[in-house]
C-alpha cells in the first residue's frame, strides 16, 4: 500500500485509473492507510499473557 500510493504521486503515469492504494487511500477518507495502522495498535493492547490455563 506504502509503495503505491507513493508511486501514484511520484509518477501519475504508472497508474493511470485511481485505485484503493492511489495516492495513500485519499479517495477512501485514508482508511487504507489508518486501517493497518489501528489493527497493529489493537493487536499490541490485546496481546496474550503467554500463561497457559490451568486443567
Amino acid at each position: 500500500m506504502l509503495v503505491v500510493g507513493a508511486l501514484s504521486i511520484l509518477d501519475p503515469a504508472l497508474f493511470p485509473h485511481d485505485s484503493v492504494w492511489s495516492v495513500f487511500g485519499s479517495g477512501y477518507l485514508f482508511i487504507p492507510l489508518v486501517l493497518p495502522i489501528l489493527g497493529m495498535i489493537w493487536l499490541a493492547r490485546h496481546r496474550p499473557d503467554g500463561k497457559k490455563a490451568r486443567s
